[in-house]
C-alpha cells in the first residue's frame, strides 16, 4: 500500500551523527515505468532495469543482512512515485563542516561540486528511494512504512548544504 507521508533522519556519512530530518509528502503522481527506466541515470551514469536490481540487491546485502529473492513479478508490480519533501537540519552553519571533517576528500568534491550547481538552479534530478514493502515483495521481512535509499546520496547532502527541498522517487508495490 501507498504511503502518503514518510519522516524520517537520513545520515549523510556512515558511521556519523552527521544527519538531516526528512518529510516526503506524496504529489499522488507517478512516472511511468518505462519512462522512468529509459531516462533515469543511477549516478549521472546508467540506466535500466538491471543497474536498479543491482542497487537493490546492495539493500538486501548492506541493510537489511538478507538475501535477495527476485521475484519476476516485481517490474509489473512495482509504481514509481513522486513525493514532495522537506529537509532540514539543526545546525545548518556548521553542515558543510561537518561533512568535510567525515567524507572522503572525493565525496566532499562531488557534494560541494552539486552543491554549486543546485545554487545556479540547475536541476540534478530526485534520489531514489524503495519501500520497505517492495523490499518485502522481494524476500526481506523488515517493519512496513520504512524507504531505504537507492541512488541519490551525493545530490541529497548537496541539497541539504543548499536548503533546497527536491523531489524524491519512491518505488512502491502495488496492492
Amino acid at each position: 500500500m501507498k504511503k502518503n507521508n514518510y519522516k524520517f533522519s537520513e545520515t549523510l556519512i556512515r558511521s556519523t551523527k552527521v544527519e538531516i530530518d526528512i518529510s516526503l509528502i506524496n504529489t499522488n503522481s507517478s512516472i511511468p515505468l518505462n519512462r522512468f527506466i529509459k531516462v533515469y541515470k543511477i549516478s549521472n551514469f546508467w540506466t535500466g532495469k538491471f543497474f536498479i536490481k543491482r542497487l537493490i540487491k546492495k539493500v538486501f546485502k548492506y541493510k537489511i543482512n538478507k538475501k535477495m529473492i527476485w521475484n519476476n513479478e516485481f517490474w509489473n508490480k512495482i509504481s514509481i512515485d513522486i513525493y514532495d519533501s522537506k529537509i532540514s537540519h539543526h545546525e545548518y552553519d556548521l553542515l558543510s563542516s561537518r561533512m568535510l571533517l567525515h567524507m572522503s576528500k572525493n565525496r566532499f568534491k562531488d557534494v560541494n561540486k552539486y552543491h554549486l550547481l543546485i545554487d545556479k538552479e540547475i536541476d540534478l534530478g530526485s534520489p531514489l528511494y524503495i519501500s520497505s514493502e517492495s523490499l518485502n515483495f522481494l524476500g526481506g521481512s523488515i517493519v512496513e512504512d520504512n524507504i531505504y535509499i537507492l541512488d541519490g546520496s551525493r545530490r541529497l547532502a548537496a541539497y541539504a548544504l543548499s536548503q533546497v527541498n527536491p523531489q524524491f522517487l519512491v518505488i512502491n508495490i502495488d496492492k
